[in-house]
């Protein structure tokens, strides 16, 4: 086998798994939550903590308040970061600055909350476009010839990718709290 077909086949194969990730969320089979916050990055370098969509934050959350990136689990600093889909209720431990002192709140992921015109958009993009993605992406992959098909490749298989990792959920890795062999909720308050 050459080289050339051991690419083919590699993105082949990432494009079915890409099709079957997001085909799979569409049907709900695999359902995910989301972390209901938007976390945004100010010049001065901190993580501001603001509703997401307009629905409101939990009950332990403020509009306004602070992240602890430094104290932060990488799970959690990854739904941060990354707005990942996690499984229903997974329960994050998130450092928040109050007061001058550090206190950690537990946020619990929740289904999201859409539209029908939201759903109807998803179910229109499962159906037609994720399928055209994937046609343009194997035909110009296995059949294309030059620049022109390789360009279309590259874009097609990109966006095909890429709507895969979007919809993933996210099963987060169980991270320890502990950072230099201290427990840092030891120094902590809870809310």
């Amino acid at each position: 086998m050459t080289r050339a077909v051991s690419i083919r086949l590699l993105l082949t194969a990432l494009a079915f798994t890409s099709i079957a990730i997001i085909e799979v969320r569409m049907a709900g089979i695999w359902p995910a939550a989301e972390i209901p916050w938007n976390v945004v990055h100010t010049p001065r370098g901190l993580w501001v903590v603001h509703p997401r969509y307009n629905y409101p934050l939990p009950p332990p959350l403020r509009d306004g308040d602070v992240l602890v990136p430094k104290d932060m689990t990488p799970v959690a600093r990854a739904a941060a970061e990354m707005r990942l889909y996690v499984p229903a209720g997974t329960a994050l431990d998130v450092p928040v600055l109050r007061d001058g002192q550090v206190a950690h709140v537990s946020i619990t992921a929740r289904a999201p909350v859409s539209s029908a015109f939201e759903r109807f958009g998803r179910w229109l993009q499962a159906l037609f476009v994720v399928p055209l993605l994937a046609t343009l992406a194997l035909l110009t992959l296995w059949r294309g010839r030059g620049r022109a098909s390789a360009a279309l490749c590259t874009f097609s298989m990109y966006a095909l990718i890429a709507e895969g990792l979007t919809v993933i959920v996210a099963t987060p890795l169980a991270a320890p709290p502990l950072r230099g062999g201290r427990d840092l909720r030891a120094r902590s308050r809870p809310l």
